[in-house]
């Protein structure tokens, strides 16, 4: 049996050996100067005759891939730590993927099905998405509040007028029939709406509190206060007393006068008024050091030296002034002056008779 020479197939997708020449019969044969076994054919080194990649910038993986540098370019979500690979918006927004726990195969296929999936497709759009949400709701808080604005405006302008606050629903039906913007807010439907009577006592109250936080700011900033007090009745005949103070603006340095309280009260006697003024100011951090003065209007009740108001003020500061109200004053002068002169005391009687026969007729 005639022996055959070996013919040596080329591998498939490899260049052709160097180390391999032919023969006179056309035959493969290895080089004369390279050593060539059957081990050497083979276990041939393919990594080392493949096409070459790129030079690698970062860590090798166990299959000798690199990381290529181009990726950060074709990928900007891709950043690497410790050779493994890392998907910044998967991350960022807590998914569940190999590029969240790191991914440790260097191929491009890995970039390319991991841009696919529907997990990264979502967490690089939630910032767009948050973004387009953010403004929504900014855009529609802007219409609620210019409507919320309305009705504030027509609250304060109808308190500043004395115009009951039931014509506040009443206003705004106007403000509907003159078109007047951005009144969409205030109705839900046609059994809900903020252009109601209820509203309206809400929003004077929202505005009570905070002109009573300002007045608080301002009489912390004042050194001395002066407080000013009043007996009258309301119409349903109920007895109340009105405080007001007089202040040291902190910021002009100007004295202002501000309203304190509106107290109805039961106990008409200096020292039951008495309590209702110290109560106020207790309510209001304001110091019985820090009182100077108190006004009234003359009555016993008040300008009393022992169970008067003054008097009751006068044990808790003895340096207090009482001021007599110049206003009372002028009315106590012209009351008594025209009681010297018969005109006008006949001119008054008759007004007075002509008020009782009109209050009493139906």
């Amino acid at each position: 049996m005639t022996s055959r020479k070996r013919k040596l197939l080329p591998i498939k997708g490899q260049q052709k050996l160097p180390f391999l020449q032919k023969d006179v019969n056309n035959n493969e044969v290895p080089k004369n100067d390279t050593s060539f076994d059957s081990q050497s054919e083979t276990e041939v080194d393919h990594k080392k005759y493949s096409q070459s990649e790129p030079e690698a910038t970062a860590s090798t993986s166990k299959n000798n891939r690199k990381i290529q540098s181009n990726w950060f370019k074709l990928w900007p979500w891709l950043y690497e730590s410790d050779g493994v690979l890392y998907c910044e918006p998967c991350v960022d927004n807590k998914k569940k993927n190999n590029f969240v726990t790191g991914c440790a195969v260097y191929k491009t296929t890995s970039m390319t099905r991991h841009e696919a999936l529907s997990d990264h497709i979502n967490a690089t759009e939630a910032p767009k998405l948050a973004t387009e949400f953010q403004q929504a709701v900014q855009q529609s808080h802007s219409l609620e509040d210019k409507a919320v604005l309305k009705c504030i405006k027509t609250v304060l302008w109808l308190a500043q007028e004395n115009i009951p606050l039931n014509k506040f629903e009443s206003i705004f039906e106007l403000f509907r029939e003159l078109d007047v913007p951005d009144l969409e807010p205030l109705r839900l439907n046609k059994h809900v709406n903020y252009e109601n009577y209820y509203t309206s006592t809400e929003i004077l109250g929202a505005i009570s509190c905070v002109i009573d936080n300002e007045i608080n700011v301002k009489l912390a900033q004042s050194p001395y206060i002066t407080v000013l007090a009043d007996e009258s009745t309301d119409l349903a005949n109920k007895k109340r007393i009105t405080s007001n103070a007089r202040i040291v603006n902190g910021t002009t340095s100007e004295p202002e006068t501000v309203f304190l309280s509106d107290h109805e009260y039961e106990d008409g006697t200096g020292i039951g008024l008495a309590t209702v003024i110290l109560q106020e100011m207790q309510r209001r951090d304001i110091s019985v050091d820090r009182l100077i003065r108190f006004g009234s209007d003359g009555a016993s009740v008040m300008s009393g030296g022992n169970k008067g108001v003054k008097g009751i003020l006068l044990q808790k500061q003895p340096h207090l002034i009482h001021i007599h109200c110049m206003a009372h004053h002028l009315a106590l002068c012209t009351s008594q002056a025209a009681d010297l002169v018969p005109a006008i005391k006949c001119y008054q009687q008759w007004l007075t008779s002509l008020y009782y026969y009109f209050s009493q007729s139906s």
